[in-house]
Formats: structure tokens, sequence, C-alpha cells
């Protein structure tokens, strides 16, 4: 039997084809297929006027179809959908599609799909992106791009394709193609200067990275050329000419044919190196064999501090020098072992730091060395144990330059004069050719032209930007142009939401969250959540409604571990939530749970977030919380001591005291309450952590060492007695927003309708639905102190015409009313008004729409 929503899209279909309609249109909606594990806005249609529709169904991992009343045609499979097992397309692959709708007017309509076409490979190389861009006659252009393993090969103009089609009777016609996809790009080699230096005869391998270009580096001595490992060859500018940066995950070189000399007796290793951030364990800027087991290692760890290891008679020493060094400057450093008399050294910036006795006996021996990588995963270093942390394949973040290594310990006067040559370098030219880790979207104070949502693709730093491969709208940013804040919904958040002050202090929040049961058999260890997502394979945000009075956005999530397995559930798939934040102008948005799990220590945690260089202590104020219960009773709550307790009665509003003109604020509907997060990282007096977001380490719990890199803070659990909470910005008092509580929670009720019919105040939408009976019609809100009127919202459903109508509030009319059209999920028209209005007496809206 047919569902509701496909028995509504066959009689539209019908009409469509018969000419009694031309619309041109797109809208979200949900069609009743088996086994829909999605929510209400899982599908997307698009009317071609009166040819029929575009269908981009969830169900078949959003593999577009064309119906056209008689038919339904499947658009051509350009590359291959593979399962596993090697079969076709199957379920899974709705894991990890999506589709969202980029623009829509009375012009063109442009999609975007994404999906991984081969589940053996959902890494970053693994993705297809597909553009379409219809237009009302039914011509349609198909743009495809491909992930590849270098993202020089990806960016490139030949791994892009375009096919052109046009939609009739008759199905999918093709009307032309583009330049074919390109399968290979071979590796790209050029000189750029000449290799040669004085100390390097004391040398028997030496890479100066000076080659400045390609996907090479060429040993100085042997001339011989090592392929870069990792997303992109980063040349920089270096200590001496060119230098390499390490992106501290995938970027590596390896080689296999080390001299005999170097395998055995004394040895001295070299490197300089410029940190962008300190790793998360000990990484290497040159390794040979495996940690703590054969070989030795010249790095530098988590605490900044550099060393030297050694392997003799299958047991590991080290010389660690106990002292940071600085990021963003370059440092040399140097270990040497001297086999006859049995001593290791390390050498920083051209000193003697830290010397060891090691026993007598033979260095053991290893395969092959690694620049810049771990040669395998390594734990990174915690404080204190959690589940959920894995081993990690990391390295060095940041630039390394001029490796040398010999056979033999070279004497003191021999490794200064190596740094004395290039002294005059630094000095000359201290700029280390490291990009800022700044955040985007940082408004500075100023508000934005006009209420708007929009795709965009924000960027972090060139090392961490060249892992993703995305298409060139990611990521949604919410402008306000009645305060100058922002709502960003940014990947390296996983898109969790997050509100940006006038001067972007950044503050967020959790997500629904779920845990294997110890009895469970279910490989998921650790905290399930958006935040282990971290390459966003299934988290996903799309904009479902924009107008100038509100705008809705989806938010999409898998609750996985951070090696992306699910705990079992009742469905087989895996445990999902789907999000809706309704946003309005004066920059209040409610947040809507609408699936998803739901614990008693809440899917609420509000955090917030330390950009590059600053502590928490730099971001919000000791005193950081402020609590607002129903009586008008409120406490403010200091972490200079450790975590408080939040014990005031029946909170409702909720604020975080950020650095910053704007503070963020929670109010919760009634009955709720609020937890703080116990307990602190010992580096700080607040919750300091670094494993998200950005960074890319499978773990769900790592404690900052440094202001080096992106952290969060966590404040506290909220426990809201329904699925959804109200966020905002306010530069006022927690107290000052009392009446918005109360308009919310207990909102004054609608009277005397006339050409409508109340239908219910969706407090997850902050609206009042109402059906429209005709054109022109009128209704009351019977406001007063105990139950006031902000800011409101009215949902006229089946809105008859495309223009806005008049509308006057108390007999006159107001500047201060935005409207804007929509479609609800059965492609009806609705109208959205929104008034900037406060209100405790009686207040009558007239709405009068236009004949035509």
């Amino acid at each position: 039997m047919l569902g509701k929503h496909r028995i509504i899209l066959l009689l539209l279909t019908a009409r469509l084809v018969t000419g009694t309609t031309g619309d041109f249109l797109a809208y979200h909606t949900r069609l009743d297929e088996p086994d829909a594990v999605s929510g209400r806005y899982a599908d997307l249609v698009i009317v071609i006027e009166d040819r029929g529709l575009v269908v981009f169904p969830f169900a078949d991992g959003y593999r577009p179809r064309w119906e056209n009343g008689v038919d339904v045609h499947q658009f051509e499979e350009l590359i291959p959908l593979r399962s596993p097992n090697g079969v076709g397309f199957n379920r899974d692959h709705r894991l990890y599609s999506q589709v969202r709708l980029i623009e829509d007017d009375q012009n063109f309509i442009k999609v975007h799909w994404r999906y991984f076409p081969d589940l053996s490979n959902v890494e970053w190389d693994g993705v297809v992106d597909e553009t379409f861009l219809f237009q009302p006659n039914g011509a349609v252009s198909r743009t495809i791009r491909r992930g590849t393993p270098r993202y020089q090969d990806w960016s490139n103009a030949r791994n892009q394709q375009t096919l052109y089609y046009n939609l009739n009777d008759s199905g999918i016609t093709s009307t032309g193609r583009g330049e074919v996809l390109s399968e290979v790009f071979g590796p790209h080699r050029e000189i750029r200067y000449e290799m040669t230096d004085s100390t390097d005869q004391n040398y028997e391998l030496v890479f100066h990275f000076d080659t400045g270009i390609g996907d090479s580096v060429r040993e100085g001595r042997g001339k011989k050329y090592y392929e870069i490992n990792g997303h992109m060859s980063n040349w920089k500018r270096g200590i001496s000419r060119s230098a390499l940066a390490f992106d501290g995950y995938y970027s590596s070189i390896e080689i296999d044919d080390i001299p005999g000399s170097i395998r055995t007796g004394s040895l001295t290793v070299q490197g300089w190196v410029a940190l962008g951030a300190y790793p998360f364990g000990w990484a290497p800027i040159v390794q040979f064999g495996e940690w703590r087991r054969s070989g030795f290692y010249l790095g530098v760890n988590d605490e900044g501090y550099p060393g030297f290891h050694l392997a003799v008679n299958g047991t590991w020493y080290s010389v660690i020098h106990e002292t940071r060094i600085d990021s963003f400057a370059w440092h040399q450093l140097v270990g040497t072992y001297d086999a006859e008399l049995r001593m290791m050294y390390l050498y920083l910036d051209g000193q003697l730091v830290d010397e060891a006795k090691v026993p007598a006996g033979q260095r053991t021996d290893a395969a092959s060395l690694w620049i810049g990588q771990n040669s395998h995963k390594m734990p990174n270093q915690l404080e204190r144990v959690r589940i959920g942390n894995w081993p990690t394949q990391y390295g060095i973040e940041g630039l390394i330059d001029e490796v040398k290594l010999t056979g033999g310990a070279l004497e003191s006067a021999i490794i200064e004069e190596d740094y004395d040559k290039l002294l005059t370098t630094i000095t000359t030219n201290p700029e280390v050719d490291l990009p800022d880790r700044r955040l985007p979207v940082n408004p500075m104070g100023k508000r934005a032209k006009s209420f708007a949502a929009r795709y965009t693709h924000l960027k972090y730093h060139d090392l961490w930007d060249r892992m993703w491969r995305v298409s060139e709208h990611p990521d949604i940013v919410v402008d306000f142009d009645m305060l100058p804040t922002r709502l960003v919904m940014w990947r390296a958040f996983s898109y969790g939401p997050t509100l940006v002050t006038e001067n972007g202090k950044w503050v967020g929040d959790q997500s629904s969250e779920n845990y294997r049961e110890l009895d469970d058999p279910s490989p998921a260890e650790g905290c399930c959540e958006h935040m282990s997502d971290k390459q966003c394979r299934h988290s996903h945000v799309r904009i479902i409604e924009r107008t100038a009075a509100r705008i809705v956005i989806h938010w999409r999530y898998a609750l996985v571990d951070s090696r992306y397995l699910f705990v079992k559930s009742g469905h087989d798939k895996g445990d999902w939530a789907d999000e809706y934040w309704t946003i309005y102008p004066d920059g209040v948005m409610v947040r809507h749970l609408a699936r998803g799990m739901i614990w008693g220590d809440s899917w609420v945690e509000t955090m917030f977030f330390n950009a590059p260089g600053t502590r928490p202590e730099d971001n919000v104020e000791l005193e950081a919380y402020t609590l607002v219960n129903k009586r008008g009773e409120s406490k403010t709550y200091s972490w200079a001591d450790g975590s408080p307790d939040a014990d005031l009665d029946d909170p409702m509003v909720a604020m975080v005291n950020v650095k910053s003109q704007y503070n963020t604020f929670n109010i919760y509907p009634t009955g709720s309450s609020v937890e703080t997060f116990h307990g602190h990282s010992g580096r700080s007096s607040f919750h300091w952590w670094n494993h998200w977001p950005a960074s890319q380490i499978s773990s769900d719990g790592r404690g900052a060492r440094a202001a080096d890199r992106l952290s969060h803070s966590s404040l506290v659990w909220g426990i809201p007695s329904e699925p959804y909470l109200m966020y905002g910005c306010s530069k006022e008092s927690a107290m000052s927003l009392l009446p918005l509580a109360r308009s919310w929670n207990d909102p004054p009720p609608i009277r005397k309708t006339i050409g409508c019919e109340f239908q219910e105040y969706v407090q997850e939408e902050r609206a009042y639905h109402l059906q429209v009976q005709g054109i022109d019609l009128s209704f009351g809100i019977k406001a007063s102190d105990k139950r006031p009127l902000v800011n409101p919202c009215f949902i006229l459903e089946h809105w008859q015409g495309e223009d806005l109508p008049e509308i006057r509030i108390n007999g006159e009319k107001s500047t201060d009313i935005r409207s804007g059209l929509t479609r609800n999920t059965l492609g009806e028209l609705r109208l959205v008004i929104w008034a900037e209005l406060r209100s405790t007496t009686f207040t009558q809206f007239e709405i009068s729409g236009s004949e035509e």
C-alpha cells in the first residue's frame, strides 16, 4: 500500500504532465520508504514545471531519479557503487550519503550530492561530490569530482567532468559531455635549487629539502629520490632555502636503503624543526626502527621536550631535555651515540643540553627510516585513563629541514658549526613559514547586512585544510543584522552548531550520545557521539528553510565511537540523531533533538572553545556561569577553586560569562536541571581538552598540554525536561532574559481568530501555527506580565498566492516585521511572520493578502 506522501507525489506528477501547473520549485520531504532511518526532511524533491519530478531519495543513498508521470528513470551511474563484498548498491550507502539544496530561485536550482561509491574505502579520498544545476526547461548540468589520494590531484581541473541532460517525456536525454575524468596523476619532479653544502662531507645521508616543488625529495649524497607520503607535498620557506611541511597525521618520508654504518655502532642524527603545535605524544624528526624496541629516535614529545632515544641489546635508552622548545620557531636537534664511550648526547641549537651513560652492547637494528611521522600507530599521551583511546599514527605538525645522518659520533665543534652556519638565516629572517591557526568567521563587532544562512567553505590553516576533499560549500554560517554575532556549523567541530561572539569567542554544546552497555557484544567503545566523527563521514548539515523571518537547519549525525563503530541498537544501522535548529533574526534559536539518545546525563554539555594561543581563562571569566530560576532568583558560579555545585533550584535562564560584550545563553523548558562538569585539567581552572575539535587522533578524551591547539572546555551538564533548548547571545544580564523565557515556556494564548484557525504553539520552533482560511485574517494575543509576548513567530499554513501580505499590529503598520514564503514537507506554501515586539497587553494582528 502506498504511503500518504507517495500518493501525493504521484498525483502531483500526473497534474504536472497534463500541463495544469507551471511550478519550478524544490522542497524537502520524507517519502514513505521501507526501513528509512531518517527524519522528516530526509528526501529532496524538485518540480520541473509541467515535465515531472526529480527525486533524491534517502533510501537509495540519494541516487537521483526522474519521474515524468509515466516512467521512473535513474540517472546514469557514472562511478560504480560497490559494497565491501564487491556487489553494487545496498542500503549501507545511506550511511555515508547526503544531499543539500544549495540554491533555489526561479531561474535555477542547485543541488549537491555527496557519497562514497566504494564502501571498502570511506577515508578522505573515497568520496565523490556531484553538483546538479536544474533549469525550468528541463536542462540539467551535472558536475562530478571524485576523491584522490593527493590533494593537488583532487583540486586539479582534470579531476572534474560536466555532463549535460534534458529531462523530457522520453526520460533522461544526454546532450553533451565534458572531458573524461582523469584516473592517474603521476608524481611531479622539478629541481629548483643546487643542493650543495660544505658540511655535507661529514654525513652519509643528507636531506636539505631544497627541491622546493614536486612530490619527492632528493637525498644530497646519493642523489636518489624518495616519495613524499600524505595528502600533499607542502613546500615552505625553510631554514635554508625550502623546507617540507608535515600535517601531523599523514605526511612522512620512508627510506628503506640505509647505509650499514648507520645501522650499527656510533651514530649522529640531526634535524631542524619548527613546530606548529606540540605532538600528541612522541613524534619523530627521524625514526629508525620501532619505538621502544629497535633502532633510534630523534624527536619531540607532547610537552614540547626534545629527546634522543636508542635501543642497545634490545633495551631502550633515552636522553630527554625537560625544557619546552618554542613553537613557530626554528630549532636544531642533534643526537649522537658514541659506542666506544657508551654515551648518548643531545644537542639543542648547537649546544649540548643532556647526556646519558648506556651499557656496552650492540645497537638493535631495524628496517626502514621515517622522517616526520611515527612508523606505526602510537598511543596519545593522556592525563587520565579513558576507555575511548586507541593508537594513532601521528607525527610532527610543522616544518622539517636539514636532516642529516652518519655512522660515527661527530664532535661538538662540528655540530656547533652546522648550527652557526644557519644561525644567520634565523637572525635575518626570523619568520617561520607556517600560517597562524585562526578560527574563521570573526565578525569583529560588525553586524551583517542581512539575516541569512549561507553555505560556505571555512578554512583553518593549509596543513589542515588539505586533508579534506570537500566541495566549495561544505559549511554553514548564519549571519544576523540585529546583533554582531554568528552561528557557525563547521566540519572542524564535526558540524556541532557554535555561537560566535562579536570578538570571536566560540561557545557550543554536546550532541546526543550513546555508550556500549557492559553486556553488549558491540565492538564500539567509549563515547559514541558527534565529536568522534572527526572526518564527518556521517555528520552533516543542511539548510531546510531560509526566509527573512526565520531559518531552519537540519543537523544529522551518527552515534559512533572514535573508530567509526556503532553501538548495536534496535536498528541494524546503529543509532542516529536528527536535530532541527530554528533560528530567528533576533539571534534566538531553538534546538530540537527530534531523534537520538536522551540519557540521564543529558544531550546538553555547555562548552566553550579556545583558539590556538589561548587558554580557557583567556576566553571565559572565572565567574563563568550564571543561573536564573523561574522565581527570578539569580546565582553566579566561580571556577576559581575548582568546579562549583549548581545548586539553584528550577533553573530557567543560563548564561556563559564570556570575555566579550555579548554573552551566550540558554533558556531551559520548565522542569529542567543543571549540573556542573566536575573536576579540571590540572593545567587550568576549567576542563581543557584538545582531542576535539579539529584533531584527527582516535581519542574521545585528551587533556591539553599547552595553548597550542584548538581546544574545548566543558562547564555544565544541562538536563532539559523536554528534547529542546533555546540558545542565543545577549549583551544584557541573564535576569533580563526572564520575559523571553516566560514567553516561550508559557506563551500567551491566541484569541479572536478571523479567517484562520489556531492549531498549536510549537515550543520546539518557538512559533504559533495557524491554518489559513482566506487571504484576509486577523487574530489577537492575550499577553500579560506573567505571560509576556516577546518577538513572536507565526506560521500560516496553506497560504494562497506568491506575494507577501500587508501586516498591521494594533491597526498600525510596523517596520519591525519580517515575513517570507516557504514550503512544508508536502510542497505546500506557508507564510512565516516574525515580529520584533514586546507586549504585556492584548495585541491584535491583521494580515491582508493580495487578490491575485
